[in-house]
């Protein structure tokens, strides 16, 4: 999750006089709230650096501030098992993007409360492109592998899963640009307008 949290007293009460080292100085959860899970992603990433200095680090964090993906790629958190939350992912990768963090993606199916075949699918059906692509649940809700709804949804999502596998050398590729050049993924028709008046006036003037 990489943030405090309190199913009892969300208000955040009692995180406001726990302490923290702060680079030499103790300071309290009210002064590091907003950058803690910057802070301990990078404390995990330079951890694994340094435990494992040939192999690059792989942090997931839901939290983050800007800066975040020098650190850890992201998920969208603990989303309902909705169309409305499968259709608020898509903006929300388009805003994590736009704010920096490109490597992202949510919980296929949602992760709280009863999935649909159709639903589940459809879901597949976003996620498939998504750097981050996983199916994941509470253990206290239904089931969702793709199996769980018979034949039908499970063979069409195998095709997308198939198809991720295809792409995979694009999804790589298009990821390593973004790192490169800040240019998110997923792109808002925002960017797409900039990007291509950017191009055709570069070409003008050539």
């Amino acid at each position: 999750m990489n943030e405090p949290a309190d199913f009892v007293d969300q208000t955040g009460g009692n995180q406001r006089d726990v302490v923290s080292y702060d680079e030499g100085e103790n300071t309290t959860h009210a002064k590091n709230r907003n950058v803690f899970a910057l802070l301990e992603a990078r404390a995990t990433y330079e951890g694994l650096q340094r435990l494992q200095p040939n192999q690059r680090p792989y942090v997931i964090t839901r939290a983050g501030y800007a800066g975040i993906q020098r650190y850890a790629t992201m998920w969208t958190g603990d989303s309902n098992s909705t169309w409305d939350s499968l259709a608020l992912s898509i903006p929300m990768f388009e805003s994590l993007g736009l704010s920096g963090e490109p490597f992202v993606g949510s919980d296929a199916g949602g992760f709280i409360g009863r999935d649909t075949g159709e639903m589940l699918t459809r879901w597949y059906q976003v996620a498939f492109l998504t750097p981050f692509c996983r199916n994941h649940k509470d253990v206290k809700s239904y089931d969702q592998e793709p199996w769980r709804f018979g034949k039908y949804y499970e063979d069409i999502i195998r095709k997308y899963l198939k198809l991720r596998y295809e792409l995979m050398p694009f999804l790589y590729t298009t990821l390593e640009e973004a790192h490169r050049t800040g240019e998110p993924i997923f792109r808002p028709l925002l960017l797409i307008i900039r990007t291509t008046k950017t191009r055709s006036t570069s070409m003008t003037n050539s």
